[in-house]
């Protein structure tokens, strides 16, 4: 569950939630919306988005009041994005100051990012490679919460498919799930997000959420765990799994938030 066939439904983004591909910062504020004792800010594309329901619990049980602000393929960093067309360049940047513009004026208690590493890459740039562009940026984002002593919470991205997991396990015939459509772990992330390397260089006030262990085992990302369809396209995970994963999203980010 969810059926392959209904898979690409099983998904909780909201349009208030959500800029699309346009250059205006839309918000929405899930959790708590009364008392809260945090004010968070989550940013990033739909791979942030894809957790909106899973914020929603998360604030609620602890009494946090959660903004959300997603972007089509754009993430917090201050470097340049490509995309395929000039126009997604364009609204990906004005965003991305529109956020960073939130984030140095807001009272927040903690920003927490995710992205997907494959989608709007960033491109070499002043004289940096482009992986190192890509922690760079990162790094330079985020101190504009931790410069503030604003902690900054890195959640790493899911797994990503070789193939149309949805299709390959909507033709399995009745009965267990075989492997025939898992991911090697090896090919699983086939680009780097710099996150580690990000935190490594802010310091104490960054952290990295990873929740690799809970898609992956030593070799392999299943398609199904439990029962469970991972994912409802070819990179985006199920509404479903995502709650599966709601105390260990939670238990990293009161680590993360305690600590700071």
């Amino acid at each position: 569950m969810p059926a392959a066939s209904i898979a690409a439904k099983d998904d909780h983004n909201s349009a208030e939630c959500w800029s699309g591909f346009e250059a205006t910062l839309q918000t929405c504020t899930v959790g708590a919306t009364t008392g809260a004792t945090k004010h968070l800010f989550a940013v990033g594309d739909s791979h942030s988005n894809a957790w909106l329901a899973v914020y929603d619990e998360i604030g609620k049980r602890n009494g946090w009041r959660i903004e959300v602000a997603g972007h089509g393929g754009c993430y917090l960093t201050t470097a340049r994005q490509d995309a395929p067309q000039q126009f997604q360049v364009d609204n990906c940047e004005t965003w991305k100051r529109a956020v960073e513009q939130r984030i140095a004026t807001e009272d927040l208690d903690g920003v927490i990012v995710t992205h997907a590493a494959t989608v709007y890459p960033v491109v070499a740039q002043d004289g940096r490679s482009a992986a190192e562009a890509t922690i760079a940026g990162q790094v330079e984002a985020w101190r504009t919460a931790t410069d503030r002593g604003i902690p900054v919470v890195a959640i790493r991205d899911n797994p990503r498919p070789r193939q149309d997991v949805v299709a390959c396990v909507g033709a399995m015939p009745a009965g267990p799930t075989t492997s025939a459509c898992d991911t090697p772990r090896s090919a699983a992330f086939p680009t780097s997000d710099g996150q580690r390397e990000a935190a490594a260089r802010v310091g104490p006030l960054a952290h990295v959420v990873d929740l690799t262990r809970y898609y992956c085992d030593a070799t392999t990302c299943p398609a199904v765990i439990g029962g469970v369809l991972v994912y409802r396209d070819g990179s985006h995970q199920t509404l479903t799994f995502a709650k599966t994963l709601r105390p260990y999203l939670e238990q990293g980010l009161l680590t993360a938030l305690s600590g700071a």
